[in-house]
């Protein structure tokens, strides 16, 4: 599922970001979504930023191989302990 953040365009071309979601029940299933969305946006030249717990990240990079080091990756659970730093936190990730 995406979600459009744009409210306007400029010029036909949309503002905002796209949040993606996906539900999965285990870490294999996660990995085995993410990949292909990860590298369908880097393919695309679009900037990947992943918010997740440390294990996660462990594992989407080896999936990803040396096309994880083209995503940015945020440690959710330490950027998530206080919610009111995430706003900026994704500013400044943008």
């Amino acid at each position: 599922m995406l979600k459009d953040s744009a409210t306007d365009s400029l010029d036909g071309v949309p503002t905002g970001f796209q949040h993606g979601a996906f539900v999965y029940t285990s870490d294999e299933e996660f990995v085995r979504l993410a990949t292909p969305y990860v590298r369908d946006g880097l393919a695309t030249g679009e900037a990947i930023v992943a918010a997740l717990p440390p294990a996660r990240i462990a594992r989407l990079r080896e999936a990803l191989g040396p096309e994880g080091e083209q995503v940015g990756f945020i440690v959710m659970t330490v950027a998530g302990r206080n919610p009111a730093r995430l706003i900026p936190l994704w500013r400044d990730a943008l």
